[in-house]
């Protein structure tokens, strides 16, 4: 048991996406102990997953208890990832229903789709996004951003400071 561990662990850290993907494919949640999951989330802190590894992570855990430490993990990366990466974990995490802790870390994406995907997914009585995204947010000239990050202001609490910014891009 304790071999198979170590080969487990070896295959997780190299850093060739198919060594990792060969680690994935053999493990089930069936065998998912505490050690083994505390080993994969913690790479996964460290290491950003290439597109193939991304994939087999999030079809591994479908509607398990782990998923939401998981996803946490992943969205340390999310301004590194590839749009449709980032995309892909977005939707995930729908249906995951992990959004709230999850949702601020894709605000900072290049992609104009991922920042209106986030904002989209965006919960009534989360709040606003910090003072200091929300101020950048504002100064985008996207309609993808801008029309959800319009419902989320309508519908929470503005401060003053942001009414030149919305009459601007109204």
């Amino acid at each position: 048991q304790r071999n198979k561990m170590d080969a487990f662990v070896r295959r997780l850290r190299s850093k060739h996406p198919a060594v990792v993907l060969l680690a994935l494919q053999q493990l089930s949640l069936r065998e998912m102990t505490d050690e083994i999951f505390r080993i994969l989330t913690d790479h996964f802190k460290k290491v950003i997953p290439p597109t193939e590894v991304l994939g087999s992570l999030l079809n591994l855990f479908t509607h398990s208890d782990q998923a939401a430490e998981l996803g946490r993990n992943l969205c340390l990366h999310t301004e590194h990832y590839s749009a449709s990466d980032a995309l892909h974990l977005l939707r995930w995490l729908r249906r995951q229903k992990i959004r709230a802790d999850c949702l601020p870390a894709f605000l900072s994406h290049s992609s104009e789709l991922v920042v209106g995907g986030a904002l989209a997914m965006w919960q009534p009585g989360e709040g606003l996004p910090d003072k200091a995204t929300l101020g950048i947010l504002l100064q985008r000239k996207e309609d993808a951003i801008l029309l959800p990050l319009l419902r989320i202001l309508k519908r929470e609490k503005i401060s003053p400071w942001m009414l030149p910014a919305i009459d601007k891009i109204s």
